[in-house]
């Protein structure tokens, strides 16, 4: 084996073990508190080595028709129960929409190790 050779072989091991960053795909394994599996093999991340992005964090809009004033026929859900709504007049109309949802068990999700395997951030879900 020549010197460069070995050389590389240095370099190699010790790039392998300073562990840089790295893509990943992990399930959520519990919700409260937080917690990622990347193997069945091994115990899941705690969520005091997550790092979450806006991208998998619950978010809420609050919408309004903007007019004040209108009529409308549709469904509305009231309680968890669909409620059917023919010609009513309707004033100021404001809901919050859930425009996405925060993770759940199961979820799969792209994670990016980050320096030495310390910590991850969870970039989104896989859909």
């Amino acid at each position: 084996m020549e010197l460069i050779d070995t050389i590389h072989q240095i370099i190699n091991q010790s790039l392998d073990a300073f562990q840089t960053t790295e893509l990943a795909i992990g399930t959520v394994a519990t919700v409260n508190p937080l917690s990622v599996t990347l193997n069945a093999n091994l115990p899941p991340i705690p969520e005091e080595a997550l790092i979450l992005t806006d991208s998998v964090k619950q978010r809420i809009v609050h919408a309004t028709d903007g007019t004040g004033k209108g009529t409308g026929t549709g469904k509305v859900r009231i309680s968890q129960e669909d409620v059917d709504v023919t010609d009513v007049d309707v004033t100021d109309v404001e809901i919050d929409v859930e425009v996405q949802s925060d993770l759940q068990v199961g979820d799969a999700v792209i994670l990016l190790r980050v320096m030495k395997g310390q910590q991850f951030i969870i970039l989104s879900k896989v859909v």
